[in-house]
């Protein structure tokens, strides 16, 4: 990394399994490479990166900086009426050392998504209006986790 390499910096990182580096990583690249892209979208590819990381590792012991990134993922699919895809993401988090803004965030959509749940179970399934994901990341992101 200080040669200025990053790709091997990046492939040195996943290698040793240290997802909380690599995201570090790719979190500065993508600020360089918006490319008319909204910040919803960078978000969203940079999870499903990170997702997938993560599983193939078994980490599940992130740095505040990667927990505060779950949690500002988890903010929009809730904000966008995805309680239950948004919940999935925070318990991936290791719930021993959540800050207590990300504790209150669980709390509020496994509150928020019991009724959903219940509507689900009755037949009454409103349909999204707006959906911050394509189909393939919904399929992704459903099956890992």
């Amino acid at each position: 990394m200080d040669a200025g390499n990053t790709l091997a910096a990046v492939l040195c990182y996943i290698c040793a399994g240290n997802v909380d580096r690599t995201v570090e990583i790719w979190s500065r690249s993508l600020a360089n490479e918006r490319e008319g892209r909204s910040y919803a979208e960078l978000l969203q590819d940079l999870m499903e990166k990170t997702l997938v990381l993560a599983l193939a590792t078994g980490n599940k012991k992130f740095s505040a900086s990667l927990c505060k990134l779950f949690e500002s993922y988890a903010e929009i699919l809730a904000s966008q009426g995805l309680l239950t895809t948004a919940m999935k993401y925070l318990k991936v988090l290791d719930s021993g050392g959540l800050s207590p803004e990300l504790s209150i965030l669980r709390d509020r959509i496994s509150l928020s998504a019991e009724p959903e749940t219940n509507t689900a179970a009755s037949g009454n399934i409103q349909p999204q209006s707006t959906v911050p994901y394509n189909q393939v990341s919904f399929f992704l992101v459903s099956n890992c986790l």
